[in-house]
């Protein structure tokens, strides 16, 4: 991953003096400075550009940014052990929405930066399926799934939506890794709504009584999250393969055209109760198949 930053005559002082230590060689002639920071190469260019490229160039961009604005790093997510927690399944009309919520300590830093882990969008699910059991071994995580017969009861709720659904299974998680009595800095969930929208969604749950916080594309500053969606999409893809498994045909993932083709031969071969127990139901590909076959 790269990452490019802008400085100014005073950043450029801030980064060069917290980073004198790392500093590597400098024999590129367009180059004011180079370092290493967590397997993360920085480029300082004589225009004022910063280069980070690494699989964790985002962590140290947010150590820079904390930098550049305070004078000084406290609130590293190099140094913090933080709950990290994230969701998959949201945009799969198969299988069940799942929620992991994990606590990477920065002893383990290393170790998950060598396995190269990082958002699970971003690897295959071979890759998943290698990384999930190696993270699951060495720290501390919670999981929540909601099945589809769950989920289509849980969506005649007036009011329900996605969104509420995602916030309550991420409270149940985080309150699972509380209840564990871990030592941690923060609480963060990979955002998916606004701060004020998660705390309506779950006004009518008991208090967790700890700050959580809701940050955007968490996944690729903090290893907690990244580690909690891989491990998320890895509890999905087995709940999937015993779906498969009991179904005796294969489910396509997401919500296109495949899916559509499968509702299909569902409908055509069996019966909408199939769809209740492995799909969820109110996503639109369900009403776009129904309305071009009036059959059913």
């Amino acid at each position: 991953m790269n990452v490019t930053i802008s400085l100014n005559s005073r950043e450029i002082e801030l980064l060069m003096t917290h980073y004198q230590s790392s500093a590597l060689e400098n024999n590129n002639p367009n180059a004011l400075f180079r370092a290493k920071v967590q397997g993360v190469t920085l480029t300082l260019y004589k225009t004022g550009k910063l280069l980070l490229q690494g699989e964790v160039a985002m962590m140290v961009k947010y150590e820079i940014d904390e930098l550049l604005e305070q004078g000084e790093v406290i609130d590293s997510p190099l140094k913090l052990a933080i709950i990290g927690s994230d969701e998959v399944g949201t945009g799969d009309y198969f299988g069940p929405v799942v929620v992991c919520c994990c606590l990477v300590p920065p002893e383990e830093f290393s170790y998950f930066m060598s396995l190269g882990v990082r958002d699970s969008k971003q690897l295959s699910d071979r890759k998943i399926r290698l990384l999930a059991p190696l993270i699951m071994g060495r720290i501390h995580y919670s999981v929540v799934t909601l099945n589809n017969p769950e989920y289509n009861e849980v969506m005649k709720i007036p009011d329900m939506n996605m969104n509420k659904i995602k916030a309550i299974l991420h409270h149940r998680a985080i309150q699972k890794m509380l209840n564990k009595k871990l030592h941690y800095d923060r609480i963060i969930v990979d955002a998916f709504t606004t701060s004020e929208h998660f705390k309506r969604y779950l006004s009518h749950q008991a208090p967790l009584g700890v700050p959580i916080e809701l940050i955007e594309k968490a996944e690729d500053q903090y290893l907690s999250v990244a580690s909690a969606s891989i491990i998320a999409r890895f509890t999905f893809l087995e709940a999937m393969d015993s779906l498969e498994k009991e179904m005796g045909f294969p489910l396509p993932k997401g919500a296109g055209a495949p899916v559509d083709q499968v509702i299909q031969e569902i409908l055509t071969d069996s019966s909408k109760e199939i769809l209740y127990k492995i799909a969820k139901v109110n996503f639109k590909n369900t009403e776009k198949v129904q309305s071009k076959n009036t059959s059913f």
